[in-house]
């Protein structure tokens, strides 16, 4: 069987590229957005890991970690008293 225009008159393509154009932005929107979570979240998840890991490591009896506690106490009084 030969193809000829005639054959192919019936099929209406146009539609079918207008939805994919229609497409391409919110899926390239969704795509960037998608990659910018997950590097935010891996990227905190490894700063905030490491932080309480060294914190962990270091010896809890020593003047040096009760600043951190004390301040970490009065950052926390100072935010539930702005409440």
């Amino acid at each position: 069987m030969r193809a000829t225009s005639e054959n192919y008159a019936d099929y209406d393509t146009q539609p079918v590229a207008d939805d994919d154009a229609n497409e391409l932005v919110p899926r390239a929107v969704r795509g960037v957005s998608r990659f910018a979570y997950n590097g935010s979240y891996w990227l905190s998840y490894g700063v905030v890991y490491a932080i309480v890991f060294v914190a962990h490591s270091l010896p809890q009896e020593n003047p040096v970690m009760h600043g951190f506690r004390d301040g970490a106490r009065a950052a926390i009084d100072d935010l539930k008293t702005e409440e």
